[in-house]
């Protein structure tokens, strides 16, 4: 069991603030969505950053190491569950992209997307952003530059200046400090 493995080793998940990760939450999303939340099986894995990439399943991750890309035995099933998508939501590259060793499962998953001309691909974040230009990803049909704002506007939060324009109070959206700079412009429609 993967949220096993993690609580094992005390797997945290690192973004500007430690985080830890809520092991029950994990369980229960696993539990409730076991066929939509696919976990990689396999990674790219290093311990120095710098050299030593060898390929291990995620269950034998050594605690020394860092996970820097998914294996291609993970790429190659996330290509299988994308070919019949419908609708695809992506957030975040799968590696470290600016390393050419680890930016392998990024560029294959991601220009996978756009072979299915039936699916309606979203993307955000700064990050996925430079992914999508650096390994010519087409078939993208609306990009967020925030994506963390982007999952919160999908997930029905009220954000920004939706507020603002709630009460027909725009004017005010730049000046009272409640609206973030990185939500003028949460979605871009590239056809």
């Amino acid at each position: 069991d993967y949220a096993e493995y993690m609580h094992v080793n005390d797997t945290s998940i690192e973004s500007g603030d430690l985080v830890k990760l809520d092991l029950e939450d994990a369980k229960s999303l696993l539990e409730k969505f076991e066929n939509k939340i696919i976990l990689p099986t396999d990674h790219l894995v290093t311990t120095t950053l710098k050299d030593n990439f060898r390929g291990v399943y995620s269950t034998e991750i050594p605690s020394d190491s860092y996970a820097i890309d998914i294996g291609w035995e993970t790429i190659r099933n996330y290509k299988t569950q994308l070919a019949n998508a419908k609708t695809i939501l992506w957030n975040g590259p799968l590696g470290i992209t600016e390393w050419r060793q680890s930016g392998i499962g990024t560029r294959e998953v991601g220009l996978s997307m756009g072979e299915n001309p039936e699916n309606f691909v979203i993307a955000g974040g700064g990050d996925t952003i430079s992914a999508i230009k650096n390994f010519n990803i087409t078939g993208i049909d609306y990009i967020s530059t925030g994506g963390g704002a982007m999952l919160s506007f999908i997930s029905g939060e009220v954000i920004g200046l939706f507020t603002h324009a709630e009460n027909a109070d725009l004017a005010n959206a730049f000046t009272d400090g409640a609206f973030p700079f990185g939500e003028l412009f949460a979605l871009i429609i590239i056809e």
